[in-house]
């Protein structure tokens, strides 16, 4: 059966608002191909950039403290506003970071 491409879809869910919605249908109204760009991946390399920025300030010797948590959330709930809905509560997302030496022992780490 031919596929038909439609027009533009404005679509109500609101995962959806932060895709791009380019979509064949089928005549059985059926998404038969989708091309989405997803919040996760798409910002993956400025949320890395961030959080190795929040790093650089809040790593002081060999210690991690608590507020690092608050200001690592706070990056990443600005670049994938997926995860900022699917967590819901700020100050509750689920965090684990470990400071690692060169040589790839443990020396602090941090989570909630």
């Amino acid at each position: 059966m031919p596929l038909r491409t439609t027009e533009r879809a404005s679509a109500s869910a609101s995962a959806a608002r932060h895709a791009d919605p380019s979509l064949r249908i089928d005549d059985d109204g059926l998404i038969t191909r989708a091309n989405l760009i997803i919040a996760t991946g798409h910002n993956n390399l400025a949320m890395d950039r961030s959080v190795y920025q929040v790093a650089r300030k809040y790593v002081k010797g060999a210690a991690l403290h608590e507020g690092m948590l608050n200001r690592v959330e706070a990056v990443i709930r600005s670049f994938d506003p997926c995860l900022s809905c699917s967590t819901h509560a700020v100050g509750q997302m689920p965090l684990h970071i470990q400071l690692v030496a060169p040589d790839g022992s443990l020396v602090d780490e941090v989570k909630r």
